[in-house]
This record gives C-alpha cells, sequence and structure tokens, in this order.
C-alpha cells in the first residue's frame, strides 16, 4: 500500500474568525530545493512564508499565531504534507500560551503532518505554558511512510504562579 497524505480540512463557514486559526502547507522539491506553498490559510495564524539560511536546500516556517495565545474557545490548525524527498524545519515564533477558561469550555491546538518516503521533517515548536484554570486540547499527529525521518521535541512549561514578597 502505497503512502496517502491525509485531506486537508476546509474552513466551515460556522468558524468565528479570529477564533479558529487554519494553515494548510504543502512541501514540495522544486529546482533542486523544497518549497512550501499554502494551500489554505486563515487567521490569526500568519503566513509569513518560508525562509532559507545559510543558502541550503531547507527552508523553515516559523509560525505565528498572531492573537499571542489560546483563549476559550480557540482552536488553531496546522496540517502539512511533505512530499518525497522534502525537508523542512517547523517551529514557532514564541511559546504557545493557553490562558484560563472561566466559562466550562476549552483551546484546542492540532498538529497534522504528513511526511512521505524520502522527506525529513524536523518539528522544534517553542515550549507550551498551560496557564491556572486552563482547559487545552493539544493533538499532534505525524503520519509518516517508511522511510521518512523526524527530529521533534515537545515541551512544557509551567505558567506564572504567584510568589509573595
Amino acid at each position: 500500500m502505497s503512502f496517502q497524505p491525509r485531506a486537508f480540512v476546509q474552513p466551515h463557514p460556522d468558524w468565528e474568525i479570529g477564533k479558529y486559526a487554519l494553515l494548510n502547507l504543502r512541501a514540495r522539491v522544486r529546482a533542486g530545493r523544497t518549497e512550501v506553498d499554502p494551500v489554505v490559510r486563515r487567521i490569526p495564524y500568519q503566513w509569513l512564508g518560508a525562509h532559507y539560511q545559510d543558502h541550503d536546500d531547507q527552508p523553515f516556517v516559523l509560525l505565528q499565531n498572531s492573537s499571542g495565545g489560546f483563549v476559550e474557545g480557540d482552536t488553531a490548525a496546522l496540517h502539512l504534507h511533505m512530499e518525497s524527498g522534502s525537508r523542512l524545519l517547523v517551529t514557532t515564533a514564541s511559546a504557545a500560551k493557553f490562558y484560563k477558561c472561566e466559562n466550562g469550555g476549552q483551546s484546542e491546538e492540532i498538529v497534522d503532518i504528513d511526511v512521505a518516503d524520502g522527506a525529513t521533517l524536523e518539528y522544534l515548536p517553542d515550549e507550551v505554558i498551560p496557564y491556572a484554570a486552563s482547559r487545552t486540547v493539544r493533538r499532534t499527529r505525524i503520519h509518516m511512510a517508511a522511510g521518512a525521518r523526524l527530529f521533534a521535541t515537545d515541551l512544557i512549561a509551567a505558567g506564572r504562579i504567584h510568589h509573595r514578597a
């Protein structure tokens, strides 16, 4: 059975603007280097494009949630398809902050990545900071074909706590 990437998620008409961030990306090799195409994007995720350093063939994508953090009812979803032979570093501009939920709801972060045979993914986001009374669901799913490579981290740090002087 050959490797089949999952279908991209499309925006739903019921999604409130600013409450459901969506970024669908495709990484493919063109002219000997990996290039990243935005397929669908929706604020507050910001697409700043893929960047290269040291004149190499591997770009990096810097994810930026322009809202500064997650409050009750927020969802952010990244869907990435990496084609065979592509190489990509995915990181973030800052920590993902999950703030308190006062009405019994939650906030959600979804990462779905498909890595084809011969592709290399470096997934190195900054830490996640769940604050007191936050209710958070985080899903990171990386679907890898045989022969794909992955370097990944997932860090959780304590939110700010009260210190008495």
